[in-house]
């Protein structure tokens, strides 16, 4: 199945698509969602609870010609807050894709994207308000790149090169989003020695320059490079383990000379394992930089994440999945720790519509002020696919 965006197209629903194939033409699906939430705007004390109705369409139009894949598609997003207007907000994304299979050995795939975003308040430019105040941080994020992969499962090497560009620009809250405006363009390239069919050696290499449309305040650039070196493996032995491990090395220098460079050790692993066609259990954890939202040079993050899927037939899913996520912002004495315990059941209604559950439980201490929070979230939810 294609994906767009990063996330699957029928979303768990069994589509058939307007065509009636499943594979090509128009798909259409309706998310429409209601949470009760204890603390959506991450107040550390004296929280304030909420309802949000959500509505989230989106249509895809999926061609073939030959071998090639053709995509467009539109995600919309559309949050309404029963006691805080000012938080409502309208999301949109367009954006296409286009994969080319060259030959037996090679294949190139393009996208690219645009966004019309936000961030929920109490987030972003917003975190830490003792009161709930103000609208969402609205942004424009462009993205847009490409990968070209030669050599088949049965070469002895098999290498990947990709280029991407991101670029995000906030558009309203100027007093306190006017330094996040920022570019990033990715280079990165991948080198497999298959050892077999269904095991590789790996070596992977990534260069980010980023660059900020502004100072912050302190008027000193957060304008930096990034390279990430990574040695691994990767296997897909049958149906019941794939997975990868990634450990390596990542540097950021930054260009004012002010600012203090950094580095790190670096990983990425993600493991799936099914003892059962209807039960997987998978684990993943990394280690790198992220860009600062203001509070220090950068943060130097690390996650695990927990998950057990399991399929109790053909109509009742469930899943329940545990992340602990620590933030170092660098240059700084604050230090984040987040534990986050997700239950979700969906209920397969029919082929096309999906009913779904899922309670969500947050805590996040740290040991700067106003920024430790608890929160619980509980969503009802119906899923339309067509």
């Amino acid at each position: 199945m294609m994906t767009i965006f990063g996330t699957s197209m029928a979303y768990g629903l069994e589509q058939d698509g307007l065509s009636g194939n499943g594979e090509t033409g128009v798909f259409l699906n309706l998310n429409t969602s209601y949470d009760i939430d204890d603390n959506p705007f991450l107040i550390e004390s004296n929280a304030v609870d909420d309802e949000i109705l959500k509505l989230a369409p989106s249509i895809s139009l999926i061609g073939k010609s030959g071998m090639n894949t053709y995509s467009v598609r539109y995600d919309g997003e559309f949050g309404r807050y029963s006691d805080f207007d000012a938080a409502d907000y309208d999301d949109h994304k367009v954006g296409g894709a286009i994969e080319f299979d060259i030959n037996d050995s090679s294949n190139l795939d393009l996208n690219a994207s645009f966004g019309q975003l936000h961030d929920d308040v109490g987030t972003g430019g917003s975190e830490g308000s003792p009161t709930v105040s103000g609208q969402p941080d609205e942004y424009d994020l462009l993205t847009y790149g490409g990968e070209f992969e030669l050599g088949a499962n049965t070469s002895a090497f098999k290498g990947q090169v990709r280029a991407n560009m991101f670029d995000k620009e906030y558009t309203n809250n100027k007093s306190n989003t006017f330094d996040r405006d920022h570019e990033v363009a990715t280079l990165g390239g991948t080198l497999l020695f298959n050892l077999s069919p269904d095991a590789a050696l790996l070596f992977e290499v990534n260069y980010d320059d980023i660059e900020y449309d502004a100072v912050p305040t302190s008027n000193i650039s957060l304008d930096s490079e990034e390279t990430t070196y990574f040695v691994g493996f990767q296997w897909a032995i049958g149906a019941k383990t794939t997975g990868y491990v990634k450990v390596g090395q990542q540097d950021k220098e930054f260009s004012a000379s002010q600012r203090k460079d950094e580095d790190s050790v670096a990983w990425d692993v993600a493991v799936s394992w099914a003892p059962r066609t209807y039960s997987t259990f998978t684990v993943g954890t990394n280690k790198g930089f992220n860009e600062t939202n203001g509070f220090g040079n950068s943060v130097l993050s690390q996650a695990i994440d927990l998950s057990w899927n399991h399929n109790w037939g053909e109509k009742l899913t469930t899943n329940v999945k545990y992340s602990y996520i620590e933030d170092k912002m660098e240059s700084t004495f604050r230090e984040d720790e987040t534990n986050q315990f997700d239950l979700n059941a969906v209920y397969a209604l029919r082929h096309w519509v999906d009913l779904a559950f899922n309670a969500r439980f947050i805590e996040r201490d740290s040991n700067a002020a106003l920024i430790s929070y608890d929160r619980e979230i509980y969503t009802l939810s119906v899923n339309v696919g067509l």
